[in-house]
Order: C-alpha cells, then structure tokens, then sequence
C-alpha cells in the first residue's frame, strides 16, 4: 500500500479506486486508435507507453485488478432504475404485470440475476476486507486531504458511518448486506428485497461517491445509458403509454441519484456541484 503525502497522491489512490482498468480486448482497442492517428501529440505517445506497459504486466494477464468503484456503483444503480421504473409504471396501470413477459422464465431469472447485481454490488462497495478496493478501504486513506469545500462536519459524519471499528455494514446494521448474505451468498432465509431500505443505505453511499468523485475529477459525464438503450427490445411487449411511463420513473430514479449525491449527509443542504455531468446543446440561429 503507497503512503499518501500530498493531495496528488490522494487524488492518484482515488482514481486507482475508482476507475476501471482495460481489458486485454479494450487495450489493444485502444493502442490501434491510438496508432492510427497521424501527428501524435506528445501526451499521447505517453498514453500509447502506458497502455504497452499495462498490456504485458503481470497484473492484467493473472486478472488480479479490481472492477473499479464507479462501474461498480453505476452498474447497481442502472438496474435498480430499472426495478423502480416496473413497479412505478405498475402502479400507475393496475393490469402492466398482467403482460406475459412477467411469466416467463427468463423473466424470472434476468429478475434474480438483476437483484444478485445489486446486492452484490452493494456488499463489494461497503467491504472490509483488506484486500478488497471499497469504499470503506478508500476513504479514511484520503479524507484528511478533502479541500475545504467539503464540510469538516461532514468528512467525520462520514467517517464514523465508513470507520472499520464501527461496523455499520453488518448484518444486524444494514439490512441490505443482510439479505445478501442470508439470501444470496448463503441459502439461510427465502424473502424478497426490500428495495425502500436498499434506497435509504444507497443514499448515503452516493454522497460518499460524489465526493469522491468530485475531489478527482470534474465529474462524470452523461455516466447512464440512454433510455432508449436501457429499454431497447422492451416496445415489442408493452403499449406505448406504458413505455412511456417506464422512460419517465427510471429517470425519476436516475434524478434521486443526482440529487442524494449533491445532499449533504451532515445538515441536509444540497450542493451546487454534483458528479454526474449532463450535456446540453443550444443552438443559436441568430445572425
């Protein structure tokens, strides 16, 4: 483990958590991008050094790099968008879970496969295992070096819920590494989700990535897919009416999202600056 000194160093461990490395595929991808251009700059010739360099290390050919915190983050929430744009768009039209598509049996299990997703994910993000890149591995390594744009109240709010010693992610403190590791990772109960706390726990969680996020970077942009592609093949099995139902909740979720990452843990206030980094265009025609 490298011994943190300065704020770049901080920065660097950061981004190490929460970015994901290439793959064998995605590398050479990129080198032959990378090759094809004309003119290189120099900044470029040293992304194309450091691309060879990671296409032989040891590291990539034993697989021994983590999935990166924000696919991890993102990922679970792209499918718990998902979950919430159903039973939402249900609620509105009391027949939507009469459709047929309900009872097949790849329904059933792409619904098992999307809850393993989630809460595994979920157990991933909150680990305290040493070897583990979480969260809760992350933060008390960099915390003292946050600018003093985040609240001092905050960092040790956050602290305390994060510190190791505290164990709030256990099974009798969080319901959501409860039911993974009773129902999922260990055949001890058979109950469904309960999706209402997995949102309370997952609050939390986004302010600590916001954070994060924002002391590396400026943000992500655009980082969920386009709803046309999350429901791509959906308008074969349901009405219109209903898929526009389905496009308006998940993002309603998408926008809870936005919002509990910019809402300060400590006092409630929201803040101006926010990780997720939307794109808008403007045309002007006036001459």
């Amino acid at each position: 483990m490298s011994t943190i000194t300065c704020i770049d160093d901080a920065k660097g461990v950061v981004a190490d958590f929460l970015t994901k490395k290439l793959s064998k595929l995605e590398t050479e991808d990129l080198i032959k991008q990378y090759e094809s251009i004309n003119n290189k700059p120099n900044n470029l010739d040293l992304e194309l050094s450091s691309l060879r360099s990671w296409l032989h290390s040891e590291e990539l050919r034993d697989g021994s790099f983590h999935q990166g915190i924000n696919a991890l983050f993102l990922e679970m929430i792209e499918v718990r968008a998902l979950f919430y744009a159903f039973i939402k768009t249900g609620e509105q039209n009391l027949e939507f879970f009469e459709n047929e598509i309900f009872k097949t049996v790849f329904f059933q299990q792409w619904k098992v496969g999307c809850i393993y997703l989630m809460y595994e994910s979920f157990s991933k993000l909150v680990s305290y295992k040493d070897k583990d890149k979480s969260l809760i591995k992350l933060w008390p390594r960099i915390s003292s070096f946050l600018p003093p744009t985040v609240d001092e109240d905050e960092v040790e709010l956050i602290s305390k819920v994060l510190c190791k010693t505290n164990r709030q992610f256990v099974n009798a403190r969080s319901g959501s590494i409860k039911f993974r590791n009773k129902v999922i990772a260990h055949n001890q109960l058979n109950e469904e989700p309960e999706l209402l706390e997995f949102d309370r726990e997952v609050q939390k969680l986004s302010r600590v990535w916001a954070i994060l996020v924002l002391f590396y970077s400026e943000g992500i942009i655009q980082p969920f897919r386009k709803a046309g592609l999350a429901f791509y093949g959906f308008d074969k099995f349901f009405e219109f009416a209903e898929m526009r139902y389905m496009y308006k909740f998940r993002q309603e979720y998408l926008d809870k999202i936005d919002s509990w990452a910019r809402t300060r843990l400590h006092n409630g206030s929201l803040s101006h600056r926010g990780p997720i980094v939307k794109i808008s265009v403007k045309m002007d025609f006036r001459t």
